[in-house]
């Protein structure tokens, strides 16, 4: 009898354990390979740009038709579009408003219309890669058509001031500066979408038919600007933020941006104390100051003019406001 005869049988039970290690071994090496190559597919997709936010105002004097960039995000040239509405519809009048200097749309300029169409509605859009939305809305005489972005537009009431209310103008010179009076506020109702506050860094996203109450505390420098449906600016350091009549934070507004409100309500009082220094102001088109004057100024309920636009400024030493007020008083 031969003892160095090898088994066959075990040699046949080891090569198939071994295969069957190599065999898992491949299938998880070849799952890592997929895995890879999905999150690497992925991760290379640039990300969708931030959709930017502008407020637009319209003006329409003497057959010279302008839009003008207040306030918001600078606009690419490309990154937008102005529409203008004709018996075709709609049509692409982008390369008639004129007057770039970089090619960068900034607040504080203005683009000319240069083309052939009569201008009744302009709508001009926002673009960040497939996704176009609706920045303003704008119908006779430059006015907000109160739409919303991506919905359909629905009727918007014209932002006529209550019968209370009178179009003001103030503008004071270096040295005279204003504040506004502690716990005066502004609330309304958001009716827009992408609609959000923030404030200390912290960010509030609201949504249709969410209450908002901004209310001042004892800092009351900064500045406001409304451009009807929009509110782009309400930058002030002692700011008490209500959603829904709930106390969110307290703190420093960093960005806010309603696309669209309504049902606005202004107690915000700006109190210019006594101080000899140049002044101008003008309520409901008759100056009643226009030159040197030392007197107190308060004036009452601020709230957007009947162009739908409120600008306050009075962060340094001077004041300029343009809005209207339900009443003011000197002494």
């Amino acid at each position: 009898m031969r003892s160095d005869r090898s088994n066959p049988t075990a040699t046949h039970h080891g090569e198939e354990g071994i295969s069957s290690v190599i065999s898992t071994i491949l299938m998880i090496c070849l799952v890592v390979v997929i895995v890879m190559i999905v999150a690497t597919l992925i991760l290379s997709e640039p990300l969708p740009d931030e959709i930017p936010h502008a407020a637009i105002f319209a003006r329409n004097e003497s057959g010279n038709f302008t839009l003008a960039h207040m306030a918001g995000d600078p606009l690419k040239e490309g990154a937008y579009r102005i529409y203008v509405d004709t018996i075709h519809g709609l049509i692409d009048e982008t390369a008639n408003f004129t007057g770039l200097k970089d090619g960068i749309w900034s607040a504080g300029e203005t683009l000319t219309y240069n083309g052939m169409e009569e201008l009744e509605r302009v709508v001009i859009t926002a673009i960040s890669g497939r996704t176009e939305v609706i920045l303003a809305d704008l119908g006779p005489g430059g006015r907000s058509r109160g739409t919303t972005p991506t919905e359909t537009a629905t009727p918007t009431p014209t932002p006529t001031p209550t019968p209370t209310q009178k179009d003001a103008l103030l503008n004071t010179g270096t040295g005279k500066s204003g504040t506004l009076a502690p716990d005066g506020y502004l609330e309304f109702k958001v009716t827009g979408l992408y609609s959000k506050v923030k404030i200390d860094n912290t960010q509030y996203d609201l949504i249709i038919d969410d209450t908002v109450k901004l209310m001042v505390g004892t800092k009351g420098k900064g500045r406001i600007f409304t451009n009807w449906p929009m509110i782009t600016t309400f930058d002030y350091d002692d700011v008490t933020l209500y959603i829904n009549g709930e106390l969110k934070r307290n703190g420093q507004i960093n960005e806010i941006y309603i696309s669209n409100h309504t049902n606005l309500i202004s107690t915000l009082t700006l109190d210019v104390p006594p101080f000899n220094g140049w002044t101008k102001l003008e309520v409901d088109g008759q100056i009643h100051i226009d030159g040197d004057d030392g007197r107190r100024i308060i004036l009452y309920n601020l709230m957007p003019n009947t162009g739908g636009v409120m600008n306050l400024n009075n962060q340094l030493e001077d004041v300029y406001f343009v809005g209207s007020i339900a009443s003011y008083t000197l002494g």
